[in-house]
């Protein structure tokens, strides 16, 4: 029966001792600090498996950046990513390329300094600018006193 465990070269990242079975998925689930601070003695890049598949361990902030700025075309999203576009939709979180740069370029200006400071000054600001925004794209939703009409949502 052929192996279908992914081999790796031998220049490959430090681990720490993993279980036969499992790899490093139950010590990291007995002890999640612990499991990461011991990783990030192993350096910069170490590797990690989770049952059969090796994972790489980065920490190191340039790398890091290097990895979701720098040289982010060069990365897709992981397997359980992939397949939640299924339940999620090709949102944010599951999209990739131009898509995804196309989305994150467009909720950006929320994350902006000046936008954490008006919603500091005026905290419900933001609430009453997204009631608004669903009011007038709903108002078949609306009842007496701008409050949602029962059933008009249907039988949700």
């Amino acid at each position: 029966m052929p192996d279908t465990v992914p081999k790796l070269q031998e220049n490959t990242p430090p681990s720490q001792p993993a279980a036969l079975f499992g790899g490093h998925i139950r010590k990291f689930l007995r002890d999640r600090t612990g499991f990461l601070t011991e990783q990030a003695k192993l350096g910069d890049v170490s590797l990690v498996r989770v049952g059969r598949q090796p994972l790489f361990f980065i920490n190191h902030p340039d790398l890091i950046h290097d990895m979701l700025v720098v040289n982010a075309d060069k990365f897709i999203k992981g397997r359980a990513l992939q397949r939640s576009k299924v339940l999620l939709g090709n949102g944010l979180l599951t999209s990739e390329g131009e898509f995804h740069l196309r989305q994150r370029r467009m909720i950006q200006p929320a994350f902006h300094r000046a936008a954490h400071h008006r919603r500091l000054r005026d905290p419900k600001g933001s609430d009453r600018a997204r009631q608004s925004v669903y009011h007038s794209s709903r108002p078949e939703v609306l009842g007496k006193g701008g409050r949602v009409s029962p059933g008009a949502l249907g039988n949700a």
